[in-house]
């Protein structure tokens, strides 16, 4: 196969992004969009091929990129998927377990390789975390996720946001954060949420704190806001053990560890590269699609988004009856 046909099916922010991947990537790069008359713009502008129906686009392409907004994942994905079409999905998989449930079996069904971009796993920083664990050799204490994003500049860019749940369209990144690093298996989730609804806005604002408690005992804290003062929106990772700890955050690309035998008793700091993290994940697609690697880890199969999922629907209903939730009562 000496190019890849990617369709790019969402045409927004994030889907632009795609499609500048797969064009650096050396893809053919196809791009269809439910609003014709910008699709076709970009389409001219950036040498792309436009397609006026998604049937038409789906028929070309090798590769689908699902960029719409979170509520449509589930109907571009199973049209997708039902055309035999290798799929790289943005997260959140879907909205709701029920419509993911779904998908799962279509991908069964259609044996089409389904990846979800959850893509903070590729930031080098964070991966330096998720490998430290698996070296050190004394249990995790202690572990935070962070996601602080004023959401007020992309609202007004991106209209749809408005009635996006900030829990499946932003929180998830600190959520799967946790759950990626712990590796081991949620049991419960105990949830608060604070709907902010800020002057002269159309939209609310979130500030969201939960815990989720794993199989060994071991407590995440995970504290998501939409609506805090930063110049530029950050994701921390903090983890501990009894006598260390590693912080670090996804702009600086800084690891910043500390351990109590160390002769200066002070942090020490290392910095990692901070690439464009769509950019590896559409370049570690690709080269799984086209066998020149043979993995598509860390980035989630269908089947690991559920897993995701279901921790964030216990979420939502720990919010909603404000007790703490059990894992097992979310799938049937």
């Amino acid at each position: 196969m000496p190019n890849l046909k990617a369709l790019i099916v969402g045409i927004g922010i994030v889907g632009e992004r795609h499609a500048a991947a797969q064009k650096k990537y050396g893809s053919l790069v196809g791009v269809f969009d439910i609003q014709s008359s910008k699709a076709s713009g970009i389409a001219a502008k950036n040498d792309y091929q436009y397609f006026e129906t998604l049937e038409d686009g789906l028929a070309w392409a090798d590769v689908v990129h699902i960029c719409t907004p979170d509520d449509a994942h589930f109907l571009a994905s199973s049209l997708a998927i039902q055309a035999h079409k290798n799929v790289l999905c943005e997260k959140p998989l879907t909205t709701n377990i029920q419509e993911a449930v779904a998908l799962e079996k279509l991908v069964m069904k259609h044996k089409t390789r389904f990846i979800v971009a959850n893509n903070y796993r590729l930031t080098p920083v964070f991966q330096s975390i998720k490998h430290a664990v698996a070296r050190i050799e004394e249990p995790v204490i202690s572990l935070e996720t962070t996601y602080l994003h004023n959401m007020t500049k992309l609202v007004g860019k991106t209209a749809w946001r408005k009635n996006q749940s900030f829990l499946y369209g932003g929180a998830i990144h600190a959520i799967d954060l946790a759950i990626w690093i712990a590796s081991e298996p949620v049991i419960n989730v105990m949830a608060s949420q604070q709907v902010l609804r800020l002057k002269n806005k159309e939209f609310s604002m979130t500030n969201l704190h939960c815990v989720i408690e794993f199989a060994s005992g071991l407590l995440a804290h995970v504290w998501a806001n939409s609506a805090i003062a930063l110049p530029i929106h950050k994701t921390d990772v903090k983890l501990s053990t009894e006598n260390s700890t590693m912080f670090a955050d996804n702009k600086s690309g800084i690891l910043h560890s500390y351990s109590k035998f160390s002769p200066q008793k002070v942090f020490s700091h290392h910095r990692f590269p901070t690439p464009l993290t769509i950019d590896l994940e559409v370049h570690l697609f690709n080269d799984f699609i086209l066998k020149k690697k043979s993995t598509h880890s860390p980035l989630p199969t269908i089947h690991e988004a559920i897993k995701i999922l279901e921790v964030t629907t216990a979420i939502t209903h720990s919010i909603e009856t404000d007790k703490k939730v059990f894992l097992k009562k979310i799938r049937v």
